[in-house]
């Protein structure tokens, strides 16, 4: 479960799409870190957990790498009421030299991307480790 992206642009003309296993790279052994309350992590052996405490959710399953695309299926549940679903969040990347961009191209809520919706930025909030667990625990719990 993703927040709204920040400085929506479009793709520029010379921007390719990242290899597998650049994307990959990318994610693999990392927290989302999108703001305080709202963390994902990507562990290496493909799963993935995470709460968006906004939303009041909890929710784990497995992240994948296909072409230049992750995609994140998930069981989530709410944290006091219970009410449980399924959601699914990818993101799409591409280089343009050194510049990265970053679609997010499904949205949880099937909500749909606009045209222009390409940002930079996405990589830099993926931090190494396991920043998600403690909490994820915590409230699991509860």
């Amino acid at each position: 479960m993703h927040v709204s992206t920040a400085s929506a642009d479009n793709l520029p003309k010379n921007a390719k799409p990242m290899s597998a296993d650049e994307v990959r790279s990318v994610y693999s052994g990392k927290s989302a870190v999108w703001d305080a309350s709202n963390r994902a992590f990507f562990a290496p052996d493909g799963t993935v957990i995470g709460y968006n405490l906004k939303e009041k959710v909890t929710f784990m399953g497995n992240w994948a790498v296909s072409s230049n695309r992750n995609c994140m299926n998930v069981s989530w549940k709410k944290i006091k009421s219970g009410d449980s679903g399924k959601a699914t969040d990818c993101w799409q990347w591409y280089k343009d030299g050194k510049k990265i961009w970053t679609l997010w191209s499904t949205h949880y809520d099937g909500s749909k991307p606009k045209k222009g919706d390409y940002y930079q930025g996405e990589a830099k909030i993926l931090k190494a480790g396991d920043k998600v667990s403690r909490e994820y625990t915590k409230l699991t719990k509860s």
